[in-house]
């Protein structure tokens, strides 16, 4: 049934990378965003894997995942921290995991370059109009009320068309909606 699993870290960053496929200035980026979301790839808490699930989200990681989009294909710069450690993620480890015992260190993410083209060109064939439900239906799983889409609308960078698609797509990736699958 759409909409009713929470994407997993690596399903939100492998998302974005399909849609809008990203170059960062620092390789680590990467692999720093999968420590601040709670899934560093290939190095699972323990033998069982992720919990998953609403495991992925809490208060801190729901607002990183909703200001992500605008990190990554926006123009605002965020300032991260990683999850801290804790007895659970690093249970059965064979090398010892030392716990954090200070506060995380801010992760910059860095200079992203976008390929937008692509996208831009799918959707230069709908009126304007039309864009707002035929993007949120491409990118949500679930159906978005009339007045919800008509909101985010209004925070769209109307300057120029390329501008609205862009807005409008990062917009809808900051909905919780968009953390569903």
């Amino acid at each position: 049934m759409p909409g009713s699993k929470i994407k997993s870290p690596i399903e939100l960053l492998v998302g974005y990378q399909r849609l809008l496929p990203m170059m960062f200035d620092n390789d680590k980026t990467v692999i720093n965003l999968q420590r601040i979301l709670g899934q560093y790839l290939f190095n699972p808490p323990n033998v069982a894997g992720w919990p998953g699930g609403k495991n992925w989200i809490d208060s801190s990681s729901l607002v990183i995942r909703m200001r992500l989009p605008e990190s990554l294909f926006g123009s605002k710069e965020l300032d991260l921290s990683a999850k801290e450690t804790d007895a659970e993620m690093t249970e059965g480890h064979r090398h010892a995991v030392t716990m954090d015992t200070q506060p995380a260190k801010a992760v910059k993410m860095g200079k992203v370059t976008i390929d937008w083209s692509n996208y831009l060109a799918f959707w230069r064939g709908y009126k304007r109009a039309e864009l707002p439900a035929a993007i949120a239906a491409y990118l949500l799983p679930v159906k978005l009320p009339a007045e919800r889409l008509k909101q985010v609308t209004t925070f769209a960078d109307n300057d120029s068309d390329e501008e609205y698609i862009k807005s409008l797509t990062i917009l809808l990736m900051e909905l919780p909606e968009y953390q569903l699958t």
